[in-house]
């Protein structure tokens, strides 16, 4: 049991160093100079969360030589949230949420968002019910744009059925 464990383990740690490396080019930037960055985002590329973080703050902020890229700092903040930090996890929904970095997506957010709170965190849990009202303004907005385009059908609807009747309506007589 404890090796099919630890086989179990392993799988997850290269699964987890794999996906890392493939969101993060196998190189820092070349304007980042300073060996402790470098030794940071090669903690990154092994999957470290607190390098995944402090890599992703660089890319937000443009900050250590790092070009400003929200993509690749929300790239970084959602490998983190894959092997669990909370903080990671609010961050990656609300840039779902937001479409900061990313392609806005409720699923997504959702997603992330719904981790987050079941981890406890009331920020998760507070950005999940923003999330949830905005889908709900959403949809009742579309709502109203539905019926009052079929509203507006039915008015044009209205009109041509009164033309087509006024066509064959008989013409008054008017006797002198």
């Amino acid at each position: 049991m404890k090796k099919q464990i630890s086989i179990l383990m392993a799988t997850l740690f290269l699964g987890v160093m794999v996906s890392c490396s493939q969101n993060l080019s196998p190189e820092p930037p070349s304007t980042v100079t300073s060996p402790s960055v470098v030794n940071t985002y090669q903690k990154a590329l092994d999957g470290d969360i607190r390098s995944l973080k402090t890599i992703g703050s660089y890319y937000e902020s443009g900050l250590q030589g790092f070009p400003q890229s929200p993509r690749k700092a929300i790239n970084c903040y959602q490998m983190a949230a894959n092997l669990g930090d909370v903080d990671s996890q609010c961050k990656t929904g609300k840039a779902y949420m937001d479409g900061y970095g990313r392609m806005q997506s409720d699923s997504n957010a959702r997603k992330y968002l719904g981790m987050a709170a079941g981890n406890q965190s009331t920020r998760g849990s507070q950005l999940l019910d923003e999330l949830e009202k905005r889908i709900l303004a959403k949809k009742q907005q579309e709502a109203r744009e539905k019926a009052e385009r079929e509203a507006e059908k039915a008015r044009r609807e209205a009109i041509q059925m009164n033309m087509i009747r006024s066509m064959f309506a008989p013409t008054p007589v008017i006797v002198y």
